[in-house]
């Protein structure tokens, strides 16, 4: 079940869908599923697809900028529900506080 939560969040961030992003990661914590475990194994390899796009040429700059959109409304989600992460300095500090 996690997995497949992961991967609809990183097809959320490579469509460049916002509002879904956000519902899913919503969703996504309200299952229990760690913030961080969304991070690395949902958003990041849905970022890091769209970097591919873009460095190939399959993907313009607006998809890119849609692609961090996603990204962020998605981290502000969990941002709310962890709030160590808005006042870090650093991932370092952030993991630490956890």
């Amino acid at each position: 079940m996690s997995m497949e939560m992961f991967e609809k969040l990183a097809q959320t961030v490579i469509d460049g869908e916002p509002e879904d992003a956000a519902e899913l990661a919503q969703q996504a914590l309200a299952q229990g599923l760690d913030a961080l475990d969304c991070i690395n194994k949902g958003l990041s390899p849905g970022i890091d697809e769209v970097g591919e796009l873009f460095a190939t040429g399959e993907y313009y700059l607006p998809d890119l900028i849609l692609g961090g959109d996603a990204m962020k409304a998605a981290l502000e989600v969990s941002n709310l529900l962890w709030p160590e992460a808005r006042t870090a300095r650093s991932w370092g500090e952030l993991c630490s506080a956890r």
